[in-house]
């Protein structure tokens, strides 16, 4: 991830709008990330009241309150699309965006395991941590996120 959204996050930008449309596959299968339209740079914002940027299907718990935006809210967003690759659901489905919300914020995902059985557990735990909805206790970094993502083939 040191070449996608872990680079971004070394420069010091947050996307704020990880979802599958802005994740591009190469024909040598690499993902770039697209469409950075609603990044910052903290550092360059401070004073400016934060405001609700990206997609709300995607935003982590933090962002849909309007609190202070991190690296930790792409993590949330990334574990969102992971979830959606090995289940082809969201974690968070719901009736209307009052739903989605509300369980972002307040609702754990569904376990994978009740969608696919054949995924092993420790994707379980990968999502459960990009997905936590304190950030303190999210991945700290795209390059934790990989590195958790590489014991898998290990």
């Amino acid at each position: 991830m040191r070449n996608g959204i872990g680079l971004c996050h070394c420069k010091g930008v947050i996307h704020r709008d990880i979802k599958p449309k802005n994740i591009l596959i190469t024909d040598s299968l690499e993902a770039k990330i697209t469409d950075f339209g609603v990044a910052i740079v903290p550092h360059l914002q401070e004073g400016i009241t934060p405001e609700h940027a990206g997609s709300p299907l995607y935003m982590a718990p933090e962002q849909l309150r309007l609190e202070k935006v991190t690296n930790q809210c792409d993590l949330f967003s990334l574990g969102v699309v992971a979830y959606e690759l090995l289940t082809g659901k969201h974690p968070f489905e719901g009736r209307n965006m009052d739903a989605i919300k509300y369980r972002i914020q307040d609702t754990p995902a569904t376990p994978v395991h009740e969608f696919r059985a054949d995924i092993p557990d420790i994707y379980q735990r990968i999502i459960d941590k990009a997905l936590a909805k304190n950030p303190e206790h999210r991945y700290k970094s795209g390059a934790d996120f990989a590195g958790d993502l590489s014991l898998v083939y290990d």
